[in-house]
């Protein structure tokens, strides 16, 4: 059997673009301009489409043509080969417009020297690939995020010159429903960064043009902007030929003759008309021409509800009537049962009792004459159990069988009322006896009475005592222990963990596009495929672990600062190379597009390396506030680095200092081990070891939930992979998941 094929092909972008351009003075139209240049003709369509936004600050005479200079070199340069890949030919423009450059500063021409703004890219396929010079940027909406795709790429201001007016090629993959926006730096005169997300979220796309095209124009002098919208492309329909009709010869026989049904037409057509009927039966009847529908009064759900209805009450009704009849029944059977009981003969069982029984009435009076106390007792007790023997005797016997039931039981009552007459004591004896007593003999017997009452009733208070004292120490020992974070907010407590890896010396656990992945001091195991790759021994015992997900890569760090790429699809490993300062201490590394970023703990910088051809090209000194790394346990990146200290998390951008507002409060004090990013929410996601949690937080740190079980404790690091809700949290031996909610 073939086996069939995977569809594998990625889904085509198609993009919209919209060019907004606002020059209040004419005089400045030639220091601004918008490129969008698609290929001319059909060799060139695998180049992609040219984009981007100039600006010359310099308003002089000598400046005016630096913009269309620039754009016709560029332009000409990029679609000169069309058997160049599109990063090569980018490369090869930019190459050229920096010789261009070059040469008008040879000739004196150097006032847009640090004044030029550019942002060029090129949209081919499902990639982009841009280049900076200057402060124009290219922000990316994606999902309910917004990125300076282009932050870094331009160079330092120390390092302005001509030939190195473009320096760096970034690039990145686009999705669907992605929205790019190339402006000059403008436009957050009166936008920041949030406002721009707002307005896309809330408004179409043409209303979201229009809003821009209307704010811009109201509050600036000059700005472009080029919107590009980044929708599926539509597949082409396929037309079928239509059949040619048959050349009819209107001299022949068959010129106007009728078509004849064939038996098969006949049968579809009946199928049609009963379909039909079926349709007009359910909804009514559908009008061809205008679609409107009539339904039928009395047809349809409305009956059907009050046949069901009526049916409901019928099959209660005779539940009920079944119920009566049983419950009816049982008590019927049950009294029948109790009141034809096959009794003994209690006559014959009298008349024997009696041969044999000693005449107890006389005895009775004899104990009676004896002491009147004795008396007493014999005729309260007689009376009382006897009325509540023969009340007894009425309830469980019939009337069949009650007289000689009732004379059974005073037989069996004259003994027991006997025998308690013989053991009650003489209370005439015991008088006599007292007076023959001296007083001495008295008190003793006195003494002795009491002890006699008064000790067993102290035995038993002690007893009490003991047992109630007993019972409180118990009591304490059940106690149920508190509940761990009794007092914290949205606590959802996970009775088992979900173990999905076993093993030793596990260092991180990392998420690559959704692939997860648990390193160890030897090895990186692909946790879907169950599969190990032995890590080269100048690379083993990692120090920092970090991926780049626009690679599908996964770089170590040792700790004698030689960085290593692995690619899950080669599973191969290459020494990558990288100048890290000699005196710096790395404490945290992470990665954002092609850049990755080394957290300088010693000199309190953050590092930031652009990707090149065998590692990575020279760093940049990417923090421009004073920040303390010097408690720093962990850094993430996603638009924004965030560092965390035990205490709390700083958001940075652009090298500044974004916030520092504290996570909101919780009764248990939140002490940091690691930290993770949502790839999508923007949620930050925190390892609590100390307190065995994992608390998720939103974009404002407000905590959505708390994850608690005892086994969080013992976790190392922590990842997070949203498309599939999952949390992941790592110990030195295990890899286990929590789902969120």
């Amino acid at each position: 059997m073939a086996k069939k094929k995977l569809d594998n092909k990625i889904a085509l972008i198609k993009a919209e673009f919209e060019n907004i351009l606002v020059c209040n003075d004419r005089q400045m139209s030639p220091f601004l301009e918008i490129l969008t240049q698609a290929p001319e003709n059909i060799d060139n369509q695998s180049l992609g489409t040219l984009i981007g936004v100039f600006e010359v600050t310099d308003t002089s005479k000598d400046s005016s043509y630096i913009v269309n200079y620039l754009i016709s070199v560029i332009k000409k340069e990029y679609f000169s080969k069309s058997k160049r890949a599109p990063i090569e030919s980018l490369e090869s423009a930019l190459h050229k417009a920096n010789l261009a450059l070059s040469k008008l500063a040879e000739h004196g021409n150097i006032g847009w020297l640090g004044k030029l703004n550019v942002l060029v890219a090129v949209i081919e396929k499902n990639n982009l690939h841009l280049s900076q010079a200057g402060t124009a940027s290219a922000l990316l909406l994606r999902s309910k995020t917004i990125t300076d795709v282009s932050d870094g790429l331009a160079p330092e201001k120390s390092e302005l010159h001509p030939l190195k007016t473009f320096m760096s090629v970034s690039s990145g993959r686009l999705e669907i429903n992605d929205k790019l926006i190339i402006a000059t730096d403008s436009i957050f005169d009166i936008f920041s960064l949030e406002e721009i997300k707002k307005s896309s979220l809330r408004f179409s796309d043409k209303k979201f043009v229009q809003f821009l095209r209307t704010a811009l124009g109201s509050e600036l002098e000059k700005a472009a902007v080029l919107v590009v919208e980044l929708n599926a492309q539509k597949e082409a329909l396929k037309i079928e030929p239509k059949k040619q009709p048959e050349e009819l010869n209107v001299f022949s026989n068959n010129a106007f003759s009728k078509t004849k049904k064939t038996a098969n037409d006949r049968a579809k057509e009946f199928d049609r008309e009963i379909q039909k009927e079926i349709q007009y039966e359910k909804t009514g009847f559908v009008d061809e021409k205008t679609g409107h529908i009539y339904i039928k009064e009395g047809v349809g759900t409305a009956m059907q509800e009050e046949n069901n209805t009526n049916y409901t009450q019928k099959n209660a009704n005779k539940s009920i009537d079944k119920l009566l009849g049983i419950a009816t029944t049982t008590k019927d059977l049950s009294i029948g049962l109790v009141k034809n009981i096959h009794f003994p003969n209690f006559e014959k069982i009298k008349s024997k009792t009696r041969k044999i029984q000693p005449d107890y009435q006389s005895l009775i009076e004899t104990v009676r004459a004896q002491t009147s106390a004795r008396a007493k007792v014999a005729t309260s007790l007689s009376t009382i159990l006897l009325a509540k023997i023969v009340e007894l005797t009425k309830l469980i016997f019939s009337a069949k069988n009650r007289a000689i039931a009732i004379s059974l039981f005073q037989s069996i009552y004259r003994k027991f009322i006997f025998l308690l007459c013989l053991i009650l004591p003489s209370l005439a004896k015991i008088k006599n006896n007292l007076h023959k007593m001296n007083s001495k003999q008295k008190l003793y017997a006195t003494l002795t009475i009491l002890s006699i009452i008064i000790v067993p009733l102290f035995i038993i208070k002690l007893q009490n005592n003991l047992a109630s004292k007993k019972a409180v120490e118990l009591a304490t020992t059940n106690q149920p222990a508190p509940l761990a974070l009794e007092q914290d907010k949205n606590i959802v407590r996970i009775e088992t963990l979900n173990s999905i890896y076993s093993g030793k010396d596990i260092l991180k656990i990392i998420n690559l596009n959704g692939a997860m992945f648990a390193i160890t001091n030897a090895e990186i195991i692909d946790l879907e495929k169950n599969k190990s790759t032995s890590i080269p021994s100048e690379f083993t015992s990692p120090v920092q672990i970090t991926t780049m997900n626009d690679l599908n890569l996964v770089f170590l760090l040792t700790a004698s600062n030689k960085i290593a790429s692995f690619s899950p699809i080669s599973s191969e490993f290459k020494d990558n190379q990288i100048t890290i300062p000699t005196d710096a201490t790395v404490k945290a590394i992470g990665s954002y597009l092609t850049y990755i970023y080394l957290l300088d703990s010693k000199n309190n910088q953050i590092y930031r390396y652009p990707r090149a051809e065998g590692g990575f090209g020279e760093k940049t000194s990417w923090l421009k506030d004073s920040f303390a790394f010097a408690d720093t346990v962990d850094l993430s990146i996603n638009e924004n680095i965030f560092i965390a200290n035990q205490k709390n998390i700083a958001k940075l951008f652009r090298g500044k200092i974004q916030e520092t507002s504290a996570i909101e409060e919780t009764a248990t004090p939140i002490k940091i081990t690691k930290i993770a990013t949502g790839e999508q929410s923007g949620a930050i996601f925190i390892l609590d070891a100390q307190n065995a949690r994992v608390i998720q937080l939103d974009a404002e740190k407000k905590i959505v939930a708390q994850y608690y079980n005892p086994e969080i404790a013992s976790a190392t690091s922590l990842a997070v992979n949203e498309s599939t809700k999952t949390i992941f949290i790592s110990s030195q031996d295990s890899v286990k998941t929590i789902s969120i909610n």
